[in-house]
């Protein structure tokens, strides 16, 4: 985990996030795997969204009425991720960014093991328990991890509705480098979706490590940077 010492004046994210080249790579990163785990998602193992829930609350109450297990269904997936929001927000000022996105984790990687027992939705129609487990799961992380970043200045990392009115606003005003920065974490959002959808027909499990992996390996990575670049600051008289 980061100490106090490696982070922002706030005290809870790398002071190197102030480095246009590394806030890039720290959004773009996060941004891409959360997007494979969601594509994953989306098509295989829980058949539906997991990391953004605005067309989720729309599902919820109609179907309340016409289809109850569905209504179910989507209201874990809802509940899941706003848990994982809250649990965001106690985590990072407690444990900091790299320690906070590495608890994140932690539900997607019980997600992992059960998958590999063999524990996950079949099909959109099934409302099997195991399905429902990782309705849970996977939210539970995708949002922990969403609301960890927006307390940084790295923004949201799991869905693009917010960032996308932001970059068409940020088009019409030309600022032109906030446009670059939401433009890559749209493209990386979306090749994201791409690879989790090709992991689908490859291996589902492997996939699903893979996106708990490249996050906790982005963290790491990324608070190292920030310790080699304070090391090489030179100290104020």
């Amino acid at each position: 985990m980061g100490s106090a010492g490696n982070d922002s004046a706030a005290g809870i994210e790398w002071r190197l996030l102030q480095n246009p080249l590394a806030l890039r790579i720290a959004a773009g990163s996060m941004t891409f795997w959360a997007g494979t785990i969601n594509g994953l998602a989306t098509v295989a193992l829980v058949f539906g969204r997991v990391s953004h829930m605005s067309g989720r609350i729309i599902d919820q109450a109609p179907t309340l009425f016409y289809n109850p297990p569905r209504s179910l269904f989507v209201s874990t997936l809802l509940l899941g991720f706003f848990i994982g929001t809250m649990m965001g927000a106690v985590a990072l000022p407690r444990l900091k960014l790299t320690g906070a996105l590495t608890v994140a984790m932690l539900p997607i990687i019980v997600a992992v093991i059960l998958v590999s027992m063999g524990v996950y939705g079949t099909s959109a129609d099934s409302y099997a328990p195991a399905r429902f487990m990782l309705a849970f799961l996977l939210p539970l992380g995708m949002g922990m991890q969403n609301s960890i970043t927006s307390q940084t200045c790295i923004g949201r990392t799991t869905h693009m509705t917010g960032d996308m009115t932001d970059l068409g606003i940020s088009v019409v005003k030309g600022n032109w480098e906030r446009v670059r920065y939401l433009g890559l974490k749209y493209v990386a959002f979306c090749c994201g979706g791409l690879a989790g959808y090709l992991g689908s027909r490859m291996s589902p499990v492997l996939t699903l490590l893979l996106g708990v992996a490249g996050i906790i390996i982005t963290a790491y990575c990324l608070q190292h940077w920030d310790r080699c670049a304070q090391r090489c600051t030179p100290t104020p008289f």
